[in-house]
């Protein structure tokens, strides 16, 4: 049953949970006007009829006689670190600084106490200037910088990636997208294999969590942007020695192509496979007509930021993961 809490008596708005796909427009709205990569009411209303029902979660909307002004999305699932959740906030410019965003705040961080939480990591965006301070005065503190990276196809010489292609090839590897070498569901789980392996060397992951396999296959195989003929796999026989994955992105006004995940495993590293598998993505994309390529960096991911420059990504904003210790 949808309930409708009335936060403070002197304001004319109010906050219940979401219903899904009725609020789903107004929701997509306001968070596109802080997310470059803004996702499509579809999608938005997949991924909620898709959410594990034994993951706890609570999407809150604050809505006023005219509509929605601000929502929360506070939520857990099995793989994350123990006594975690995250937490996305977003109100409208216009009714910002006043009270709205404090609480939706407050209802998400209760909803977490009352479902075992011991801390809670909140998502604060560089496009909004006063996220972090928002943040900070309430008690979160920095926990890493996730910033995206842009490459403009056209300024790129494509010969780099076609001799490194070469290189590999010489040293017994080859690369080939999944719609070649076969798309079924064994592959799936090889793909979901290799990415979790070498994802447990990914700064973020350490700290905040893998993903299980329903997951992977709700977030990475349905999404949107997902083709077999966008995941490039580096095969040593009959061994995936790293993966890298990229797709069309619609929507966005940054970059009209996205790149998900690149990893090699460890015996493989050092060998320039990253930046090979790289390379065969962006010459996928290029040939669908795509211009312009993101990424998404950990700050403190040294080595992927090395190829990510090298490759001539630019640096764009990102957001601050924002952390803050729960007390029951």
């Amino acid at each position: 049953m949808t309930q409708v809490k009335q936060l403070h008596a002197l304001t004319n708005w109010s906050v219940r949970e979401a219903s899904i796909p009725t609020d789903a427009q107004e929701i997509v709205d306001i968070v596109g006007v802080y997310d470059s990569e803004p996702i499509e009411v579809g999608e938005f209303v997949r991924l909620y009829r898709e959410w594990d029902e034994n993951d706890p979660r609570s999407r809150l909307v604050a809505f006023e006689s005219d509509g929605i002004i601000g929502t929360a999305h506070v939520r857990r699932r099995a793989a994350m670190t123990q006594g975690l959740f995250f937490l996305n906030l977003y109100v409208r410019p216009e009714n910002c600084r006043c009270g709205v965003g404090s609480g939706l705040l407050k209802l998400g961080e209760d909803f977490a106490r009352g479902h075992s939480a011991t801390h809670i990591v909140a998502f604060a965006h560089e496009s909004c200037p006063h996220s972090r301070g928002f943040a900070e005065s309430r008690g979160y503190v920095l926990e890493r910088h996730i910033f995206e990276s842009v490459l403009n196809i056209s300024k790129v010489d494509m010969r780099g990636g076609s001799q490194l292609r070469t290189e590999a090839e010489h040293a017994g590897y080859k690369i080939q997208s999944l719609a070649d070498a076969g798309w079924n569901e064994d592959s799936k789980r090889r793909l979901y294999e290799i990415i979790s392996e070498c994802d447990l060397d990914e700064p973020a992951t350490q700290t905040l969590g893998g993903i299980s396999y329903n997951d992977f296959l709700r977030d990475v195989v349905n999404a949107a942007w997902f083709r077999p003929e966008g995941v490039f796999v580096a095969m040593r026989g009959k061994e995936w020695a790293g993966v890298h994955t990229i797709g069309p992105l619609d929507g966005s006004q940054t970059a009209d192509a996205t790149t998900d995940f690149t990893g090699v495993r460890r015996p493989h590293r050092g060998r320039n496979l990253g930046k090979t598998l790289k390379w065969a993505g962006i010459d996928y994309v290029r040939k669908l007509g795509r211009t312009k390529v993101m990424t998404h960096n950990d700050s403190t991911n040294r080595h992927m930021l090395a190829i990510n420059d090298a490759m001539g990504f630019e640096r764009r904003p990102g957001m601050y993961l924002m952390k803050k210790a729960l007390i029951s």
